[in-house]
């Protein structure tokens, strides 16, 4: 995979991670390995780049059956997409890294980056028509963390429900309608 050197050092890494992609979708992993091990370190490129790597580098792992390195890389492809802070990487870092946990085993920690992906999918999703939101949910690779129950809510989420079940209890003794003994 040549990419032209006029590219700044983060799009030759985008560049390159995408197409180690592309050799996994086509099957052949070593060709995918071999891509991302003519990339530079980490700390010479930005945040999103370094997570587009670590993800593909994550992607590559998974594929070979080496969980160990999976999960190593979705580690670094987790801190680097909360640094990049867009939604893109921290929904596929948070989809993959429950994929490299879950061919550990470990499945209580793969459920948490479930939780976390559907939380992001959730607030994604609040402004779509309820047509776009089925869609949406039938995107197979949103459908793991669409199949997660959703996390337990927040101390504020919390709060916020006591005040309305507060508010709904008053309401009703206020509107109930007045019952004479006999």
């Amino acid at each position: 995979l040549g990419t032209p050197a006029s590219l700044s050092i983060d799009e030759r890494v985008i560049v390159a991670a995408r197409g180690a992609q592309v050799w996994l979708a086509l099957g052949d992993p070593g060709r995918a390995a071999d891509v991302l091990a003519t990339q530079p370190e980490p700390t010479a490129m930005s945040a999103q780049a370094a997570a587009e790597l670590a993800l593909a580098q994550c992607q590559v792992a998974i594929s070979r059956g080496d969980s160990t390195a999976a999960l190593t890389a979705s580690q670094r492809a987790q801190q680097h997409s909360e640094r990049a802070n867009t939604f893109e990487l921290r929904l596929r870092s948070a989809l993959l890294s429950a994929q490299a946990l879950d061919a550990q085993a470990r499945s209580t920690e793969a459920a948490s980056y479930l939780q976390v992906a559907r939380r992001l999918l959730e607030r994604a999703i609040e402004g779509l028509s309820p047509s776009e939101r089925a869609r949406l949910r039938h995107v197979p690779a949103y459908r793991p963390a669409f199949v997660t129950a959703p996390s337990a809510p927040g101390n504020a989420d919390a709060q916020q429900d006591a005040r309305w079940r507060k508010l709904a209890r008053l309401s009703t003794s206020l509107l109930a309608e007045p019952t004479t003994s006999r």
